[in-house]
């Protein structure tokens, strides 16, 4: 029975990643011969191959500056052949790259010599991802007088609207300097790898605020009590809630609510203050 052509596609791109032995029915009436000959097959997997190191080195660079360009190659051929595009977007390829570093049994090595390998990748993917968002829209500073309101006796919520693709990622190590150190040009790259000290990282939680300040994708480190408070905003919590429940919850110094919120503002990390009848706490009956 002949196969069909979905049958047809399925077989040539099994044979380019080499993810199960063909089935010679397929591979004899594939739609053209030169494809699965050896010699056109070998063509297309070299190129695939070539194709998968220069996505992954463009998405994960710091990455690869910490192993060597080779061995970049070599993990991005690895992981093109073991989990495979399922998109036709290649910028899309490679979100899976981390969770690997950390998991899989012949990278064992790899993660005794760098612990701190798979973090560093979580954090690249997380700013490669932001670079593709949408653009926010403006900043709107007449929103502010919101905050001048008497909230006693409104029934308003003060949402607020962020810059955009803004997010908070929490780390196991502290890895936000060496990503900042190979963000310069390359030739200062040892004048800041050597101020980071003997221990570019250390096995200390680290959480992170990423977002994208107009065209550009910024990221820097933040307390974990702050990134509390940020991840209960950008949950949909409303302002005030959300400041006094940071306030009973934290055991850090007291929060200078009005100085946070102006450096946020200031910074462009935060756009506009939204007033909404709904209260962040209200239940559906």
């Amino acid at each position: 029975m002949k196969p069909t052509l979905l049958e047809q596609q399925q077989a040539f791109l099994n044979a380019i990643w080499q993810r199960q032995p063909q089935d010679d029915v397929i591979k004899k009436q594939a739609a053209h011969a030169l494809f699965m000959s050896d010699r056109g097959l070998k063509a297309y997997q070299i190129n695939s191959d070539a194709l998968a190191e220069r996505v992954l080195s463009a998405a994960y660079p710091v990455v690869t500056a910490l192993v060597s360009a080779d061995t970049m190659a070599a993990l991005a051929r690895a992981l093109w052949s073991q989990q495979p595009p399922t998109q036709g977007d290649l910028a899309l390829w490679g979100d899976a790259f981390a969770a690997w570093l950390q998991s899989a049994p012949l990278l064992a090595e790899l993660r005794e010599q760098l612990p701190y390998l798979p973090d560093v990748a979580r954090l690249e993917w997380a700013l490669h991802a932001t670079d593709t968002v949408a653009d926010a829209l403006p900043a709107r500073p007449e929103s502010l007088h919101l905050l001048t309101q008497d909230t006693q006796h409104t029934p308003a919520r003060l949402m607020l609207r962020w810059a955009a693709g803004v997010q908070v990622l929490h780390l196991d190590w502290s890895v936000d300097a060496i990503v900042t150190a190979h963000q310069q040009p390359p030739e200062h790259w040892p004048t800041a790898l050597a101020a980071l000290g003997e221990s570019w990282a250390t096995a200390t939680p680290q959480a992170i605020l990423i977002g994208r300040l107009g065209w550009r994708v910024c990221h820097q480190p933040i307390s974990l009590s702050e990134a509390a408070l940020i991840t209960r905003l950008l949950q949909g919590q409303d302002l005030f809630a959300a400041l006094a429940e940071h306030a009973a919850d934290s055991n850090e110094a007291e929060l200078d609510a009005a100085q946070w919120f102006q450096t946020r503002w200031q910074d462009g990390w935060l756009l506009e203050i939204i007033a909404t009848e709904e209260s962040s706490h209200a239940t559906s009956p």
